[in-house]
């Protein structure tokens, strides 16, 4: 193989490499909240998560955490946050 052979070779994979890159989809995971603390009454409130539903949050966090997550949003309540949280903490042991 000549040089410029070598050369038109391996710029064609480069920029199928970077087109495969260019590409690439996110991957976008949607989580409802974990089971919530019981309350009393019928008003709604913002209560943590229950026995159960942290051991929950937990567990998706060992699900999720070699999938590359980069951002994680919550809602303003107590619940979904308590959710996130393992797996923020596992993806940033600062946090």
């Amino acid at each position: 193989m000549t040089r410029l052979g070598a050369l038109f070779l391996l710029f064609n994979l480069s920029a199928c490499l970077l087109a495969r890159n260019a590409f690439a989809q996110p991957t976008i995971f949607l989580v409802r909240h974990a089971e919530r603390a019981t309350t009393s009454g019928r008003i709604p409130s913002d209560t943590g998560l229950s026995t159960t539903g942290k051991v929950r949050a937990q567990d998706l966090a060992q699900e999720l955490k070699d999938a590359k997550i980069t951002a994680i949003y919550t809602t303003e309540y107590e619940r979904t946050k308590e959710t996130a949280i393992p797996l923020a903490s596992s993806l940033d042991p600062k946090s």
